[in-house]
């Protein structure tokens, strides 16, 4: 009986550990300091499409109105996209994407010319399409990107083809950036195959577009624009004193956003005479690219002069009337920040600051704390602000938080004590900067006498009112009379590496790779996942979250056992690159140096990968009892993961993919272990005994 038992018991663990999340990270902050939006364009479901100009040039969507994003090139750069006749098209690296308008799936990829760099895209219909690169040539392709002809644009040295359009299988423009004070319009009549300089200029060419075979514009950076009646015969200057930043064709007008203060809404109906009108009263904005259709419009911004982290795309459904959307840029300067916390009501990252679970932040908010935080799960809680005197409580886990000043500068961690009481460590003034303290604080007695502990305190917990823990860049120390008095305990990590303190329970502390079950007077390496997690957390109940590479795993015991429940499909470098996690029982914050991501614990309904267990020896394991290695009869169905646990659901080995038909379990102590073995199509079970 007890046998059943216990195999039941393993059996609900390991079927806990194949259930995921459903839902993903959601990247919400997609722009950063120094990078600009250079193109946008709108899908009739309202999702919209963002170029920025950054080392990539990356390309975005959102499909619920800038809530919350996902990147579709993976460190390659794009050059260019389109939407043409429900198809998505992308110029990335040297290839071409051809997939559907969202970007959802890989499609397929057509490789480009080698040794031509591409710079613009534009598909006149799903055969005939054409590429301009930086070095005078025009590609093209009659097939859909299948093969390709290279043609050469005559200009003056190998200059940069910045924009093409073509008005029908013949008959196309491209124009030049300026190579010697010389930028050039071009035109052709048989298709791409020769071309014609029909004007030229000092300046440097942007873009061209024609709303009909005869009228187009060609516009200019240093403030002016040529427009044509005739086919691109004859180019004119128009009476424009403001720089096009990006332009359109909207119910029969060419409209375009236009640099200057105020910023204005340029509006022509052949490029002759211009029309504008206020498009927003503030003058921080410059607004660089244009988008319209679907009967909404939106304007994209360079960042602002104000250190404020303002928005960087604005909406309207009238050209006329503008509101900024909760897209907001974000200060560059590394996302990678050793200090994010989470609560019920708050959560912080750096100076940033968010209410409503990392959906929206707001940098530096003067009414709420945005260093060092400590909230118990009663609600109590402290806040420091980075390097200041002020510090705030809460009684509603950060809902409000009431400020008050604190008699020592410079503070670092902080840390509540069940009973209420908390301890605050700080530096010194400038005359001994270099030298730590940590000072408590008691309802009835006050601040006790500040007690040097070394340099820059950069965690600190307590287990309950009398015992704690803290980490310096140099040692980790404890106290047990409440943090009047601290000592350094033995520990054998590297204090480089470490940057929390997460308790299992109150027998039960870890420390990166380590743990320790008796309060800090020894230590071993967790055989565990907690040795590989970037950040995990567990809470009083037991349960808790780490995160690895942007995969998701769960304890239900105090971080005895884990089950990965969320494989995510993030691209690989940005899971792999967040480098740091504020995790709470209903959501986690993931950064990155692409931007803050949120996860949603709650909303994302489980479901079970495996399709069922077998357990009736279907695959056959052998030999068993074994001192070595065990062999798997699979010749039928490919292995896709090996995990091996003990009888306490620790996990020893979790192979994916594995490429043999055997796992050497030498290593291992001798005992009884179970060998999950999960196919394309069945899950197997197994007992084995290691002698």
């Amino acid at each position: 009986m007890k046998k059943i038992l216990l195999l039941t018991a393993i059996l609900c663990c390991i079927l806990f550990s194949s259930q995921s999340l459903d839902a993903d990270w959601q990247l919400t902050t997609p722009f950063l300091k120094a990078e600009r939006v250079v193109k946008m364009e709108i899908l009739p479901d309202g999702s919209y499409l963002v170029k920025k100009k950054n080392e990539y040039d990356d390309l975005l969507i959102t499909e619920n109105d800038g809530k919350t994003w996902r990147q579709i090139n993976e460190m390659s750069s794009v050059a260019d996209f389109a939407i043409h006749n429900n198809k998505g098209y992308a110029v990335i690296g040297y290839n071409l994407i051809i997939t559907d308008p969202k970007f959802s799936t890989p499609g397929t990829s057509h490789p480009l010319p080698s040794s031509y760099f591409p710079q613009s895209l534009f598909v006149l219909n799903d055969n005939t399409i054409f590429i301009s690169t930086t070095n005078s040539r025009i590609m093209k392709s009659m097939d859909g990107g299948v093969t390709w002809n290279v043609y050469t644009v005559p200009t003056v040295y190998a200059d940069k083809i910045t924009s093409v359009f073509f008005t029908d299988a013949n008959t196309g423009y491209c124009v030049t950036d300026a190579t010697l004070g010389k930028s050039f319009i071009f035109k052709s009549t048989d298709g791409a195959a020769t071309w014609t300089k029909v004007s030229e200029t000092s300046e440097k060419f942007d873009k061209i577009i024609f709303k009909n075979p005869l009228n187009g514009i060609a516009t200019l950076t240093g403030g002016t624009t040529r427009y044509t009646l005739d086919g691109g015969n004859t180019w004119i200057d128009a009476n424009i004193n403001n720089s096009l930043r990006d332009i359109k064709i909207y119910n029969n007008e060419f409209v375009a956003v236009g640099l200057g203060i105020p910023n204005k809404l340029y509006r022509t109906l052949t490029g002759e005479v211009w029309d504008s009108t206020l498009i927003y009263p503030s003058s921080y904005y410059i607004f660089t690219s244009l988008a319209v259709g679907g009967g909404k419009f939106l304007l994209g911004t360079d960042n602002e002069t104000s250190d404020e982290i303002n928005h960087s795309i604005f909406k309207s459904t009238d050209l006329v009337h503008w509101i900024p959307t909760n897209v907001k840029w974000i200060l560059r300067g590394g996302l990678m920040y050793n200090n994010a916390y989470a609560s019920k009501h708050l959560a912080t990252v750096g100076g940033y600051v968010s209410v409503d679970k990392g959906m929206t932040w707001k940098y530096m908010p003067p009414n709420v704390p945005t260093g060092s935080l400590s909230i118990l799960s009663n609600g109590k809680g402290i806040g420091i602000r980075n390097n200041s005197y002020e510090f705030w409580r809460t009684q509603n886990s950060g809902l409000t938080w009431t400020a008050q000043n604190i008699p020592y500068p410079l503070t670092g961690a902080v840390a509540m004590k069940p009973n209420g009481d908390f301890a605050i460590a700080t530096r010194g003034d400038n005359a001994n900067s270099y030298k730590g303290y940590v000072t408590t604080y008691n309802a009835t007695t006050g601040w006790s006498t500040p007690f040097e502990v070394g340099r820059h305190v950069r965690v600190m917990k307590f287990v309950d009112n009398n015992v704690g823990f803290l980490l310096t860049s140099e040692k980790m120390m404890k106290t047990i009379d409440g943090g009047i008095t601290w000592t350094v305990i033995n520990f054998p990590g590297v204090f480089n590496q470490p940057r929390d303190i997460v308790f299992g329970n109150s027998s039960r502390i870890y420390v990166g790779q380590y743990c320790s079950v008796d309060l800090g007077n020894t230590w071993f390496i967790n055989n565990n996942w907690t040795s590989s997690f970037t950040d995990f957390e567990i809470f009083d109940d037991g349960m808790g979250y780490g995160v690895y590479k942007g995969d998701v795993w769960k304890t239900t015991n105090y971080g005895v056992s884990w089950q990965k429940i969320l494989e995510t499909k993030l691209l690989y470098l940005t899971g792999a690159n967040m480098g740091k996690f504020a995790i709470y029982k209903d959501y986690i914050i993931g950064t990155a140096s692409y931007g803050f991501y949120a996860l949603d614990l709650v909303n994302g309904t489980l479901s079970t990968h495996d399709a069922r267990i077998e357990t009736n020896h279907k695959m056959r394991i052998y030999p068993n009892p074994t001192s070595s290695v065990l062999f798997f009869d699979s010749s039928k169905e490919q292995i896709k993961n090996i995990v091996v646990v003990d009888m306490a659901g620790r996990v020893f080995k979790n192979i994916d993919s594995p490429k043999e038909t055997s796992i050497d379990i030498s290593d291992l102590a001798k005992g009884n272990y179970f060998v999950k073995i999960t196919t394309h199509s069945k899950t197997y079970l197994e007992k084995v005994i290691k002698k």
